[in-house]
């Protein structure tokens, strides 16, 4: 079956179970973490979240997960530091850090964290790359 052009874009269901897949044979993701991720996951699709979100949530978290080697549930702030520095020394795009650093704060919010272990987390502005005449 062909890709529409806003499957081909934006992703489609079959990404999604791909990337789920991928995301259960990762051995540098801890177990705890996966199944974190999953019920994250699963909230957000029963909150009306799209697929397209739920992709760029899933790659994001999975970032992070890579970058630690600790459960998210078991994060207190100097985890939460560390998983963050490891994110801002990566060679990635400013947008890319910054959404992972929104999905692991909502995701620590979630999982009932001290506000003190997320709340420091702050999104630099991306550079413009727009010329004058543009």
């Amino acid at each position: 079956m062909e890709q529409t052009l806003k499957e081909q874009i934006y992703g489609s269901e079959e990404e999604h179970r791909q990337k789920l897949a991928r995301l259960e044979r990762d051995p540098k993701i801890l177990e705890a973490n996966k199944e974190l991720i999953r019920q994250f996951l699963t909230d957000k699709a029963a909150e009306g979240v799209t697929t397209v979100r739920l992709n760029i949530i899933l790659t994001a978290l999975v970032r992070v997960a890579r970058a630690s080697p600790k459960a998210f549930s078991d994060f207190e702030e100097k985890d939460v530091r560390e998983a963050v520095g490891t994110l801002e020394r990566k060679e990635i795009s400013q947008w890319t850090k910054n959404i992972s650093k929104s999905c692991l704060k909502i995701l620590l919010k979630r999982l009932g964290k001290a506000t003190s272990v997320y709340d420091w987390i702050k999104n630099k502005r991306p550079p413009n790359r727009l010329r004058s005449e543009d």
